[in-house]
């Protein structure tokens, strides 16, 4: 079973503190965001792919500071997490602790400026990150949903038990990019229903309580 990662809730606090020459600038963490996600819509507007930690760099280029890696990665870290249990949907840790406990492989597949190490971390903080093999993040590979290498990069990730195709679930919350782009691999796909998104007529489940999809997967 693979799982997308959706719902996140950004919150950006703090301050982060940029280093030139012997000057300190203190920057808000929110006006920070506001130049990382500017330089991302740009960079989505040309057909590219980007992570925090890209953007990060990009930053610190366009302050004049030249590339700082470590300091990119704290920055691009403090955007991306920590995550707590309010981030995650009611039920979720509950249906996966169940669904590990039957031998189910579950991998995520996401569309998402976080790295990998970024989504382990995050899903770690909630003690989520036990659940899961492959971890796959678009911005680590270049492919966003529903595009099928992104799906295929996944399910190579859980290893030769994993080789036929029809016994793969994908749960996402969008009908095209998740439910269409997993049926389009062959895969069956379950949509978690929200208020932002609509209905997915080829879904082999609709749900909004994650009993009702422990039950489909274990049936």
């Amino acid at each position: 079973a693979f799982l997308g990662v959706s719902g996140l809730t950004l919150a950006l606090l703090g301050v982060a503190l940029v280093w030139k020459r012997t000057e300190v600038r203190v920057l808000s963490a929110i006006a920070i965001g506001a130049l990382l996600y500017g330089l991302g819509e740009h960079s989505f507007l040309h057909g590219l792919f980007y992570s925090l930690e890209i953007l990060a760099d990009g930053l610190y280029m366009e302050l004049g500071i030249g590339p700082r890696r470590e300091e990119s990665l704290i920055l691009a870290d403090t955007l991306a997490g920590p995550r707590y249990h309010t981030w995650l949907w009611h039920g979720v840790a509950e249906a996966l602790e169940a669904m590990h406990a039957a031998g189910v492989r579950m991998g995520v597949v996401a569309d998402t400026d976080w790295t990998g190490r970024q989504m382990r971390r995050a899903l770690a903080g909630v003690n989520l990150e036990r659940f899961f093999g492959p971890v796959i993040c678009s911005c680590d590979i270049g492919v966003r949903k529903p595009d099928g290498r992104i799906f295929a990069t996944g399910l190579a990730g859980l290893g030769p038990l994993a080789s036929a195709p029809r016994r793969v679930l994908y749960v996402g919350d969008n009908p095209v990019n998740d439910i269409a782009g997993a049926r389009a691999c062959g895969w069956d796909g379950a949509l978690h229903l929200t208020p932002d998104e609509g209905r997915a007529p080829d879904a082999v489940l609709e749900f909004s309580d994650y009993r009702d999809l422990v039950r489909r997967v274990l049936e």
